[in-house]
């Protein structure tokens, strides 16, 4: 082999390593058809780094050939961050292009969507407080359903209560055992 051929040779290798390619179709299988900037169509898997995984919808792709070879490749997904979630040093993100998004902050903090409607509640917490409260309206309850409590002065059934007894007749106090979620968790870190 001449110097000129090898060189043209260890070029297009270099050449090869690592390119960019557009998805072009995806199968049921989950392997995916993509069109190298050189023309060349491969089919593949998508990898995904550190247990992430996605199905883009379209795109870019990276390809990363080993050596340069077509034949041993693995496919990256590239997005455009334009769009996703704005993002500190240390941060990460997972967002979809039609705008949900969780970022994961490097201060420990974690948002669904932004922060507006405040924290993820406690629902032990929230349980506690809502019991007391049931407690307040259970024991109002009693009174208002127990025995008649006089007029002063009177002696004669209270209009109050027997109003309150009245509005009272079908309500109870609430049942908060199925607020808890079974599928998403939190905890303090």
């Amino acid at each position: 082999m001449s110097a000129n051929s090898f060189l043209k040779q260890i070029s297009a290798r270099l050449r090869n390593i690592v390119t960019l390619g557009d998805l072009k179709k995806r199968y049921s299988d989950g392997r995916i058809q993509i069109s190298t900037a050189f023309s060349k169509v491969l089919e593949g898997k998508e990898a995904f780094p550190y247990g992430f995984k996605a199905k883009a919808k379209k795109g870019k792709l990276l390809v990363l050939c080993q050596g340069g070879n077509f034949d041993a490749f693995e496919f990256l997904p590239v997005i455009d961050t334009d769009g996703g979630p704005s993002l500190n040093e240390g941060d990460a993100a997972l967002y979809t292009t039609s705008g949900g998004w969780i970022v994961c902050r490097e201060n420990g903090s974690v948002e669904l969507m932004g922060k507006g409607y405040g924290g993820v509640i406690k629902v032990e917490e929230l349980k506690t407080q809502l019991e007391k409260s049931n407690q307040i309206l259970q024991a109002l309850l009693t009174v208002v359903r127990g025995a008649p409590i006089p007029e002063p002065g009177n002696s004669s059934p209270s209009a109050l209560q027997t109003a309150l007894s009245s509005a009272f007749a079908s309500l109870g106090v609430g049942n908060f055992s199925g607020i808890a979620s079974d599928k998403v968790f939190h905890g303090s870190g």
